[in-house]
């Protein structure tokens, strides 16, 4: 086992620091291309038409955007950290702790993870290399819980933004051309 002591500040953990914040903010805006924000517009366009407002096919576009260009790789972090909870599990020792370093295979970045075991239970969190936590383990119950990162925070606030201008445009243009959805009249089909 590598073991290393590794511990974030407080703003680092829940991704305040200025640091974590600037870094974000240029992974952000990096992810907002011209192109993706075409697509927001287009989906924004179609569900003023539909009446509905960020319909599961427009969420679903930009999670799977979110995952490809600003997200980490939580899935493999926390397949590399199983093997540490298990061997937490199997320790001897009631308050078994490790403080780990885990790399990422998709980016080359390294990560680290603390895992603490106890006559209670396990929890591990794993952390991005700024020292954000990005994910936790509890075996109490809740299992994994993955995090948002503040650059994830500031790219769904950033493709909503440029959601909803589009749809109050698409909206307005609807109103002013007379073409708001009206309600489909109820059918009559006495004989």
């Amino acid at each position: 086992m590598n073991v290393s002591l590794f511990s974030p500040s407080y703003e680092a953990k829940w991704g305040r620091s200025p640091k974590i914040q600037k870094k974000a903010e240029k992974t952000a805006r990096e992810a907002m291309t011209e192109g993706f924000q075409e697509q927001i517009k287009a989906h924004a366009q179609r569900d003023a038409k539909k009446g509905i407002y960020m319909d599961e096919a427009y969420i679903q576009m930009s999670l799977d955007h979110m995952r490809q260009y600003v997200s980490p790789n939580r899935s493999g972090l926390i397949a590399q950290t199983a093997p540490l909870l298990q061997e937490a599990a199997d320790a001897k020792d009631p308050l078994w702790e490790a403080y780990q370093r885990l790399m990422d295979k998709l980016s080359g970045k390294e990560y680290s993870v603390k895992v603490q075991s106890g006559r209670v239970g396990q929890t591990a969190e794993i952390y991005s290399p700024d020292g954000e936590m990005i994910a936790g383990y509890n075996s109490l119950g809740s299992g994994w819980t993955t995090l948002n990162t503040a650059a994830e925070n500031k790219f769904l606030s950033s493709a909503a933004t440029v959601y909803a201008q589009a749809y109050r445009e698409a909206r307005a243009e609807m109103k002013a051309a007379g073409q708001t959805q009206q309600p489909a009249p109820a059918l009559d089909i006495r004989v």
